[in-house]
């Protein structure tokens, strides 16, 4: 999982760092960390954070279009091409 998708879904489940990371048993800093990408989010992790939007409805169908979007943007950001 890349940190901007981390970041999206943990907004999904309307949670701030501190939240998500008493449920995912990691500090508010640990969260912060893994969603500018200094830390590497453990498979474990993950997987957690994965079972809680879709215990809020999210499909693995919209998972994988909010995947796709992220890429998307990710290439089209390194290519220049901006959304404004």
């Amino acid at each position: 999982m890349n940190k901007n998708l981390f970041r999206l879904l943990r907004g999904f489940c309307n949670l701030n760092q501190t939240e998500l990371g008493s449920i995912l048993g990691k500090s508010q800093p640990t969260i912060a960390c893994y969603e500018i990408g200094s830390f590497k989010i453990p498979a474990k992790v993950a997987e957690r954070l994965e079972q809680l939007v879709k215990e809020k409805g999210i499909s693995d169908f919209d998972m994988l279009l909010l995947m796709q979007l992220i890429k998307t943007s990710a290439e089209a950001s390194k290519v220049g091409i901006s959304n404004d």
